[in-house]
């Protein structure tokens, strides 16, 4: 009786175990199925032993579409030699850690994933197959590309301002700068050092031009458009440079001003072509004044002339007429 109270305890037991791990492998197949990210697993040659739900459903296949292919089946064409040559390595290593290919779609397009997995061995320490999971990374990848075009765009766009003759700054409303090129620091007669501790509104304007400016600029901060207008510069010598600016504005979400980007035109030349010109104009018109009395002149001399001579005429014939009436009385 003793013995078989022993075994009835020991087949208790054995079966409470048998029920823990079957209990243990419906969490397992539960979370196999339920899994929110895809799960692979290969063998030695690459080839599929097992997907769960989530693959399928990322990549559109249906299970019998995948189990027994090769993996490198379902690559993009420029990452097979990738999968090739570091399939061998992971093995040897164990373990793979972010590692990203390019799948394709069952609809034909193809996606990033990053992969996380290991390798489990036999007893005898020999290769038995992978354990790996991924995350769909296509949209991080296109950020980034995107984001690395944006930033291959702007320094492009750097180096042009840069290295632009035309010169350019950005400038905030409390007058201090903070982007220049070379031309505008040309311009100035500051180096970059001195421009950064300079107010463009107060060192680099003179006085007259503030009060005008500073009408100019409300304007634009009103009506939200970019402005061209003319002022001066001071030039770190006390030297007075003509300038012409387009200047734009970027506002915040509230409509408040953060900055002003300008590029400005030194018209030096410009304005002496203008006043040369205007000088000429003036001596034009002096010489077309003078001109013009000179003619009124000659022709009221003329005019005097023509009436003197009229007069005469008239009196010579008066006296034709007074001769032929003395020659009829006689």
């Amino acid at each position: 009786m003793k013995n078989e109270a022993t075994s009835m305890e020991q087949l208790w037991e054995e079966n409470k175990v048998l029920k823990a791990k079957f209990s243990e492998l419906e969490k397992y197949q539960a979370f196999f199925e339920k899994a929110p990210m895809s799960y692979q697993s290969l063998d030695e040659d690459g080839v599929f032993l097992d997907i769960n739900p989530t693959w399928l459903k990322t990549l559109g296949y249906q299970r019998e579409e995948v189990v027994g292919k090769k993996f490198s089946d379902f690559l993009h064409p420029d990452w097979k030699t990738h999968f090739n040559e570091n399939f061998p390595a992971f093995k040897k290593r164990g373990y793979v850690h972010d590692v990203i290919f390019k799948l394709k779609h069952k609809e034909g397009h193809f996606i990033h994933i990053s992969f996380e997995g290991c390798i489990a061995y036999n007893p005898d320490g020999s290769f038995k197959q992978t354990y790996c999971v991924f995350q769909d990374i296509t949209k991080r990848i296109e950020t980034e590309e995107k984001s690395k075009r944006s930033i291959a765009r702007e320094k492009v766009l750097a180096d042009i301002l840069r290295n632009s003759p035309l010169a350019f700054a950005l400038g905030y409303p409390n007058g201090s700068i903070e982007l220049f090129n070379k031309a505008f620091e040309d311009l100035t007669g500051y180096s970059e050092e001195e421009l950064r501790g300079i107010s463009w509104n107060v060192i680099l304007t003179p006085q007259k031009w503030r009060n005008i400016e500073e009408e100019i600029l409300s304007e634009l901060c009103l009506e939200k458009k970019q402005v061209r207008y003319e002022k001066e510069y001071i030039h770190k010598s006390g030297r007075i440079i003509p300038v012409e600016l387009y200047v734009k504005a970027k506002f915040d979400e509230s409509g408040n001003l953060i900055h002003l980007f300008a590029f400005v035109t030194d018209i030096t030349e410009r304005k002496k072509n203008a006043d040369e010109l205007e000088l000429h104009r003036k001596n034009l018109e002096t010489i077309v004044e003078e001109r013009t009395k000179k003619l009124q002149e000659k022709n009221r001399e003329l005019d005097k002339a023509l009436k003197v001579f009229v007069g005469r005429e008239m009196l010579i014939k008066e006296l034709q007429n007074k001769v032929k009436a003395l020659g009829g009385k006689l």
